[in-house]
C-alpha cells in the first residue's frame, strides 16, 4: 500500500499533465511542466545547447535543451517541428523558461 501511495505522489513531478503555454506563471517556477507546440525558433549555442522559443494557443516560451539534451537533435531541423517538452520552469534574464534535462523528455510529433 506503501508503495502504491509514493508512486501516487511521485507520478504528477515525473510525468505532469499538459500544460498551456498561458498557464505557466511565476508561480510555476521551480515545478515540473509538460508542454506541447510549435517551435517557431532555434538559437545553437556555440557550447552545444539549444533554446527553443515554442509557441502553441495560448502564447509562446523558451524551452532550453542543455547540450546533453541538444546533442540528440543536432542533425533535426527543429523549427517548424510540433513537438511535446517535460521540464523544469525557471526564470532566466527575467523571463520564464522550461529547461529538459533528459532527451526522452522531447518528443517530436
Amino acid at each position: 500500500m506503501a508503495g502504491l501511495l509514493l508512486i501516487a505522489f511521485i507520478s504528477p513531478s515525473v510525468n505532469p499533465p499538459m500544460s498551456s503555454i498561458s498557464e505557466i506563471s511565476s508561480s510555476s517556477l521551480e515545478k515540473r511542466v509538460r508542454v506541447s507546440g510549435l517551435v517557431s525558433d532555434v538559437h545553437r549555442f556555440d557550447g552545444g545547447s539549444m533554446l527553443l522559443t515554442v509557441e502553441d494557443d495560448g502564447g509562446e516560451i523558451d524551452v532550453y535543451l542543455s547540450y546533453s539534451v541538444a546533442g540528440e537533435f543536432e542533425d533535426f531541423d527543429l523549427e517548424g517541428c510540433e513537438a511535446e517538452f517535460t521540464g523544469d520552469v525557471k526564470l532566466y534574464r527575467g523571463r520564464l523558461e522550461v529547461v529538459v534535462d533528459m532527451p526522452e523528455d522531447v518528443v517530436l510529433k
